[in-house]
């Protein structure tokens, strides 16, 4: 999404300010991570109204098929279906309209919220997938993350309402591993 739902009340920033920085923040983290400005494409749909079907969401399948194949890349990653965020169960909606056009390009999932989720949530079959030890990494993954300076400090000073990802959320995107859950094509 374009991240404008994150600080609806700023004056500071608003909507097409905060997108720009929140955009800057993406091309810094992607920087951290080793990757050019050339590697992001920026959908922008709306923040808190990401289509997860129709017409809208067929054409950001579209263009994620695209830019996969553009690319040649082998996997294409999308937040979990799961997660307790409505972009983020949409992104993978768009992903898995996307996975008809995606050829050998595997699609895979990993948490951002859904490692809140009570015990017990129900989220279907076990799943499949990977656990990638990054730790190698975790210095430039601390880079990227401080990168989003909109949501993981007080940048956005003037609205008090606004997003901030909390300290223990940052320390478990700070681990060792990474999550990738299969999406295999046939279940799509």
């Amino acid at each position: 999404s374009d991240g404008c739902g994150s600080h609806t009340h700023s004056a500071l920033y608003p909507p097409l300010r905060l997108r720009a920085l929140r955009e800057e923040e993406t091309l810094e983290a992607v920087a951290a991570l080793g990757l050019a400005p050339a590697n992001v494409t920026f959908l922008r749909l709306p923040d808190a109204g990401v289509p997860s079907s129709g017409p809208e969401a067929q054409a950001a399948a579209d263009v994620v098929a695209s830019v996969a194949k553009e690319s040649g890349a082998g996997a294409v990653c999308v937040t979990w279906a799961h997660d307790p965020h409505c972009d983020h169960q949409a992104a993978a909606a768009i992903v898995r309209l996307a996975q008809p056009k995606l050829g050998a390009t595997k699609a895979f999932a990993y948490p951002v919220w859904g490692w809140t989720l009570p015990q017990g949530t129900e989220v279907g079959g076990p799943p499949s997938g990977y656990r990638v030890d990054v730790s190698a990494h975790v210095a430039a993954k601390a880079r990227a993350v401080a990168a989003h300076r909109s949501q993981t400090t007080d940048l956005i000073s003037d609205d008090p309402t606004g997003f901030r990802l909390a300290p223990e959320m940052i320390a478990r995107f700070l681990g060792p591993y990474e999550i990738f859950v299969s999406m295999p094509a046939d279940a799509a």
